[in-house]
């Protein structure tokens, strides 16, 4: 009896630890995740203040300069 005591006492901090840990792989892949996803949008960053990307991004927009006019045609392939 003195043994199954022993036993049981020791299942709840084992079975507390494993579940600590899975929690903690978790929160190690997602903190990699969002760092990765920090650096590309630092990268992007650095790109948009190129008056050229960000010229361009705009357009893709639809959003023009003063005095310009809009056309859009239709049934054109991208490339």
């Amino acid at each position: 009896m003195a043994i199954a005591a022993v036993l049981v006492s020791y299942i709840q901090p084992i079975s507390s630890y494993w579940t600590q840990r899975q929690a903690d792989q978790r929160a190690s892949v997602q903190l990699n995740e969002f760092r990765q996803q920090n650096r590309d949008l630092k990268q992007r960053v650095k790109e948009l203040y190129d008056s050229r990307a960000f010229e361009t991004q705009a357009r893709r927009m639809g959003m023009v300069r003063p005095g310009e006019r809009l056309f859009i045609i239709e049934g054109l392939e991208r490339r």
